[in-house]
């Protein structure tokens, strides 16, 4: 039992140990530069996996503030071309159609 306590209690100090060591930081030198943006077009489309089946999703229209995309199963929704907000009106998914919005 005591043989038991001991390593259990040298493990928790060596735990202990490595959540107060001191992390060292420095400053970039050189700084990346910023990205372009991929370009946005209408009938760009982005493959995912549900249930073991590939789905394609198809972007239909796009402006400067919104884009909206059709799924294979026919669900077509919209969302905000900035950020990564949530969808904000939608139709035929699973069966339910909607809108929301967010406010910031």
């Amino acid at each position: 039992m005591l043989t038991k306590l001991s390593i259990c209690t040298i493990a928790l100090l060596s735990l202990s140990a490595c959540a107060t060591a001191k992390v060292d930081t420095q400053p970039v030198s050189n700084a990346l530069e910023p990205m372009a943006q991929p370009a946005k077009y209408v009938g760009a489309v982005w493959k995912s996996q549900r249930d073991g089946e590939i789905r394609e999703t198809t972007r239909i229209a796009l402006t400067d503030t919104e884009e909206t995309w059709r799924n294979s199963d026919g669900c077509e929704y919209m969302r905000p071309t900035t950020g990564f907000g949530p969808s904000l009106v939608w139709s035929g998914c699973s069966g339910a159609d909607g809108s929301q919005e967010v406010s910031v």
